[in-house]
């Protein structure tokens, strides 16, 4: 009784003492539920959770009905192993919004803990406020599970043992990155540079060689066994030279991405050591020709919140008797927590309060097309039928049912003709569009009723296989 005792007593004061965090969690699972039930769930992120797990309940290892293959060809994902055993015990997307929302929380409290340990009160204060507020630590909230999401919260552990002078705990969390994608020498490689900044070779040379032959393991055994030695995402890398491959790193849109990380910050993080954490991961994506990777929001920049976060703290306590710096850290902060806020007015706040209006009409088609029927569904639908033997986004017609999305966008000669009112929503929900989706649509209904029988006709078109039809 006394070990319960203890526990409960040990909660209560962990509760107490870290309100932030619960916020943040409950937060991040209020945006996944939000974002599934209003029908704006991302088909392919989610699916190579959610769906790869329930094939893998079912022996088909993790096959991604969306490409066609096991998803573990695409990328280094053992952690989707221990996934498909919470769904071996039951099928729901409970489990990738839990997953998500302890990951997220387990990135913040590190960070928040040395806020606390640095920081007075106010200062705190102000730094939480900001840190949850920002676009760039948000989106953990409603992005899907990715190998970046596991690689952070290991990054922001190693980044407070770090802070506490405990380099040996910080090198068995960096021996654990491995297993998180198969790009984390983009992590780990940083986390050796930091050691050699700081006068511990033998420290950054273990973490080095580590990182290296972990690497060659992955791309020189792992691809060879699993995809005949191919990685899908090399090409990102081309180049017909290595000249060109440098001079790429020079173009407006991968400034616009450094000062985008940094500004927000008041470029605190340039004056802090820790920053050289991130310096793996900014040459991935500065070498990239592949625009979501210089995009800050993007998974793929994943890593870098825990260090420009924790960058920033040091950079404050490191400038902040200057009285000019202070200044103009105040006008860039004001102003990014400004645009922060219409971020999630504009951008956000749907998820919440805009339920689309063909959400009962799902209910009743789920009837219909029942647990088990082949389905074709549009990719706005699709990861509410995924629970069934064979499901897919339209592409041939051939599943039994197909699930069309009747278009409801506005184009902007209509959006001329609208009442005021009007025009404020339509702008609100992004839902000006030009003719091209409606032409998509056509194109895909002409497809659809050679081989198929309008059955539902509303919001959402049902088309029922003529030879299953009675």
């Amino acid at each position: 009784m006394s070990k319960i005792n203890k526990f409960f007593k040990a909660m209560k004061h962990f509760i107490k003492n870290n309100k932030l965090l619960i916020v943040i969690f409950f937060l991040t699972l209020a945006y996944k539920v939000a974002i599934h039930l209003t029908y704006n769930s991302n088909f392919a992120d989610l699916n190579y959770t959610d769906r790869t797990a329930y094939n893998f309940v079912r022996g088909l290892g993790f096959f991604s009905d969306v490409d066609h293959f096991d998803f573990l060809r695409q990328h280094f994902y053992p952690w989707l192993f221990p996934i498909g055993y919470l769904y071996k015990i039951v099928a729901t997307k409970a489990w990738p919004f839990l997953i998500t929302a302890t990951m997220v929380s387990l990135i913040a409290y590190p960070i928040i803990k040395i806020a606390k340990e640095k920081l007075n009160k106010k200062e705190v204060f102000f730094f939480s406020v900001f840190l949850v507020s920002s676009y760039f630590f948000r989106h953990l909230m409603f992005e899907d599970i990715h190998g970046e999401l596991f690689m952070t919260a290991l990054l922001s552990w190693i980044i407070y043992y770090l802070s506490k002078n405990n380099d040996k705990q910080a090198i068995l969390l960096t021996l654990l990155l491995p297993l998180c994608k198969e790009n984390f020498i983009s992590v780990a490689g940083a986390v050796s540079i930091y050691f050699f900044f700081k006068g511990k070779r033998k420290a950054s040379l273990f973490v080095a060689v580590y990182s290296i032959i972990a690497t060659l393991l992955i791309f020189k055994v792992y691809y060879v066994l699993i995809n005949n030695g191919s990685y899908m995402f090399m090409d990102r890398y081309a180049a017909s030279s290595k000249i060109q491959l440098f001079m790429s790193l020079f173009n407006a849109d991968k400034f616009a991405y450094l000062l985008i990380l940094l500004l927000p910050y008041g470029l605190l993080p340039l004056f802090s050591s820790y920053t050289l954490l991130g310096l793996g991961i900014v040459t991935q994506n500065l070498l990239s020709t592949y625009l979501g990777q210089y995009t800050f929001y993007t998974h793929y920049n994943f890593p870098l919140i825990p260090v420009i976060a924790v960058s920033s703290i040091f950079g404050y306590l490191r400038l902040k008797q200057n009285k000019r710096f202070m200044r103009f850290l105040v006008i860039t902060l004001s102003f990014f927590f400004v645009i922060n806020i219409l971020a999630f007015i504009f951008l956000e706040a749907r998820y919440f309060t805009n339920p689309r209006p063909y959400i009962s009409e799902t209910r009743h088609i789920r009837k219909i097309v029942g647990p088990i029927a082949s389905i074709e569904a549009c990719e706005w639908s699709m990861m509410h039928y995924s629970y069934r033997p064979k499901w897919d986004r339209i592409r041939n017609c051939e599943a039994q049912y197909v699930i069309l999305k009747r278009p409801i966008m506005v184009t902007p000669e209509e959006y001329k003709k609208l009442p005021i009112s009007k025009k404020i929503s339509a702008l609100f929900y992004g839902e000006i569009q030009g003719q091209g989706l409606r032409d998509e649509f056509n194109k895909t209904l002409v497809n659809v009723k050679k081989t198929h029988t309008l059955i539902w006709d509303q919001n959402l078109l049902l088309f029922k296989k003529k030879e299953s039809m009675p």
